[in-house]
């Protein structure tokens, strides 16, 4: 009897512990739209979308322009855009950008760019002559098709 007893007990420790085993969960990722629009942007004015990401987030631009010629594209934080304001208002000679989300002289442009740290950024459409080389003359108006995602995973 104290065979079976302790046949017993060994066999409920194997199932508790094989029970007990546990599967790694796979990371989910989820895409969530930040903005989806056409704009429409007059020569020598600028547009730009913002919106908040939280660091290691993955952003997902897709940009053409529709109608008009050639623009520029500038990815910021919050601080950057703040220099851009100025530097388009005359009463600043440079601001700064992220070079891997911005791109000069441009029709489309789509990337991905993995955000720095948590904060607000800006992406903007530029249709003016800012005297920077390489940039776009701007013709006239232009109509900007413009997609933002953010992916992340969880």
């Amino acid at each position: 009897m104290r065979k079976f007893f302790l046949s017993v007990a060994v066999l409920v420790i194997i199932i508790a512990a094989v029970g007990c085993t546990s599967t790694p969960t796979q990371p989910t990722t989820t895409t969530t739209t930040i903005l989806d629009q056409e704009q429409t942007i007059l020569k020598n004015y600028y547009w730009y979308g913002y919106f908040t990401a939280d660091a290691g987030a993955v952003i997902n631009v897709d940009l053409d322009v529709t109608a008009g010629g050639n623009v520029d594209v500038f990815l910021m934080d919050s601080g950057d855009f703040a220099e851009y304001q100025d530097f388009v208002n005359g009463t600043a000679t440079v601001f700064h950008y992220y070079g891997a989300g911005s791109a000069l002289n441009i029709l489309s442009k789509s990337y991905n760019f993995t955000i720095p740290e948590y904060g607000t950024y800006y992406v903007v459409v530029d249709n003016g002559e800012d005297n920077i080389s390489g940039e776009a003359v701007p013709t006239g108006a232009v109509t900007v098709k413009i997609k933002i995602t953010e992916t992340t995973t969880n």
